[in-house]
């Protein structure tokens, strides 16, 4: 594939001049996330009270199930 040229766009009676190249944007590689994905299925039930507790305790379902996960491992002692 053919490269484009570099050329901005001018007003009339401006000089021919290639346009200057945009500052490269810092290449920082942002952290991992050092979770794992997990998938739970719930039946229906479940999940329209799953949905009502996120809307009362307006907080996103993620911190919801991670916090019932880490309470019952807690329980149990592992």
């Amino acid at each position: 594939m053919a490269k484009k040229p570099n050329v901005q766009i001018r007003a009339p009676g401006q000089a021919d001049t290639p346009a200057e190249k945009p500052e490269a944007a810092p290449t920082e590689t942002p952290e991992r996330d050092p979770r794992v994905a997990l998938t739970v299925k719930v039946s229906a039930l479940d999940y329209e009270r799953l949905m009502l507790l996120k809307a009362r305790k307006r907080r996103p379902v993620q911190a919801l199930t991670e916090a019932a996960i880490k309470d019952m491992l807690d329980n149990e002692g592992v």
